[in-house]
């Protein structure tokens, strides 16, 4: 087993710094593969370690500016560290490049969203600031300082395990069958849920490992919906990768939806 395979072998078990050094060990062997870059940056990005992921990333894309998923990552670490035009600019260039990737759509989405709520924050802080003096010092400052919060988590969502099936349970009272989507692959599931006044809440789930789609089973209950996946290979589970939770204010969720995704 080479560098690489070890190293992917880690990074599923969760072993983030031995698939570090095993990446390490192939960018050593082989420093123009601009996969390897990415892959580093993935074990960088699951450390917390997001000024290393981009560094990584920059690199992969020098090589390769068609990676696609090491845009992505880049601009998945720009949304960490708070430079969400970055994070746009590079999310924008990896759904350019693959536009059927749930996981890019959902991140444009969401960066999107937090930018004009930003502007309508933005907007809202200078139009009380008119109204205040220039001159009463104490009055501006009661107006704090302008900041840009996180868009709304969206519901709760929580998952269990048998041997042979995982289930997904979201907690969104008022989901049915006809303002629910859910669609499931091999290794991802993602719901959307449309509810009043145009609010639409999205999960992305990455899965540990395969599943069977065609024996998934959909449950709804008064306040929660049950996805019950079977395993394609029976085994435990330790987590789910990448989920994405997305809440679309209503406010925000028209200009957005108008968008080409």
């Amino acid at each position: 087993m080479g560098a690489v395979e070890e190293g992917n072998s880690h990074f599923v078990d969760g072993d983030y710094l031995a698939a570090l050094t095993k990446y390490d060990e192939a960018i050593s062997e082989n420093p123009t593969n601009s996969s390897y870059y990415a892959k580093r940056a993935a074990c960088h990005m699951a450390l917390d370690a997001y000024t290393d992921a981009i560094e990584d990333c920059t690199k992969a894309i020098k090589l390769d500016d068609k990676n696609a998923l090491a845009l992505w990552r880049k601009g998945v670490c720009y949304f960490h560290v708070g430079e969400l035009h970055s994070a746009k600019d590079h999310l924008e260039k990896a759904y350019d490049l693959n536009s059927e990737n749930r996981r890019f759509r959902t991140w444009l989405r969401k960066v999107e969203a937090e930018l004009v709520e930003g502007e309508i924050l933005v907007g809202e802080k200078r139009d009380r600031q008119s109204t205040v003096s220039s001159g009463s010092a104490a009055a501006e400052a009661d107006l704090g300082p302008i900041s840009l919060p996180l868009v709304s988590k969206g519901p709760k969502y929580s998952h269990y395990q048998s041997h042979t099936h995982v289930t997904l349970e979201v907690l969104q009272p008022g989901a049915t069958p006809e303002n629910t989507r859910i669609d499931t692959s091999t290794k991802e599931v993602n719901v959307a849920i449309t509810l009043g006044e145009g609010r639409e809440f999205n999960i992305d789930v990455d899965l540990w490992d395969a599943i069977v789609p065609e024996a998934s089973k959909v449950s709804y209950g008064a306040k929660k919906i049950e996805i019950k996946m079977q395993k394609a290979r029976p085994g435990r589970w330790y987590v789910f990768l990448n989920l994405v939770a997305v809440s679309l204010p209503p406010n925000l969720y028209t200009s957005i939806a108008s968008a080409s995704f």
